[in-house]
Formats: C-alpha cells, sequence, structure tokens
C-alpha cells in the first residue's frame, strides 16, 4: 500500500542554516577575517589548545553553534597557528567584523576536522 510522503514546512522560528564551511587545500577551512582571506589549518597543537581551553572539543562545537563571539574568536586563533596571548582579544573583534554565518560554518568544519584527527601538526 502506498503512502504519500510527508511533507515538512520549515519552523519560522529556526535559525538560518549555516553554510558549509570552504574547504581549502591540506584540509584547510577557508573564511575572510575582517576583510583578509585567512585559513583554519587543522593540527595535533590546535586540538590540544582548544581542548583544554574548552574542557573538551565537544562543549566548544555548542559554543560555536551558538555563535558565541568568544569561542569563535578562540577557535579562528588557535586554528591560524596565533600564539596564546592579549592578541586573542583582537582575533575576536576580528571575527566581529566578519560574516558571522561563514565564520562559524568554518569553525565548524575545523572542529569537526580536529574530531576526527586533525592530521599532522
Amino acid at each position: 500500500m502506498n503512502q504519500p510522503e510527508a511533507t515538512q514546512t520549515p519552523d519560522a522560528g529556526a535559525a538560518a542554516p549555516v553554510p558549509p564551511p570552504a574547504q581549502a587545500e591540506g584540509d584547510s577551512f577557508e573564511l575572510t577575517l575582517a576583510g583578509e582571506a585567512v585559513a583554519l589549518t587543522p593540527s595535533a597543537d590546535g586540538m590540544i589548545r582548544i581542548s583544554r581551553a574548552f574542557g573538551g572539543l565537544l562543549p566548544v562545537i555548542d559554543r560555536v553553534k551558538a555563535v558565541d563571539l568568544d569561542a569563535l574568536g578562540v577557535v579562528v586563533h588557535v586554528g591560524l597557528g596565533r600564539p596564546d596571548g592579549s592578541t586573542v582579544k583582537k582575533t575576536i573583534t576580528a571575527v566581529a567584523k566578519s560574516d558571522l554565518a561563514e565564520v562559524t560554518g568554518a569553525c565548524l568544519g575545523y572542529v569537526t576536522r580536529l574530531l576526527n584527527g586533525p592530521g599532522k601538526g
């Protein structure tokens, strides 16, 4: 017996979907940060730094999905290979001046890649 397919209507209150991350060669995730093209490059060091900063990799995914600017800024900062220190605030400010949907997509791709193994780093 054939039954009609159920149709789903989008929830009017649902958040806009995050675009898929732009992936560059070598598993880097490209984005435009305050007008500058940059790429987040997964590494073992980045995995360790983010895990320590957020108490694991899964908590950062929730914060990135929530478009938490501090979390986005730290992920971008680490993904760019920038050193720890006071310059993190500058990275967070640059994130705030950027397309947050693009930054969020790149950060989700980057952290997901870390969960799957960052490769050499």
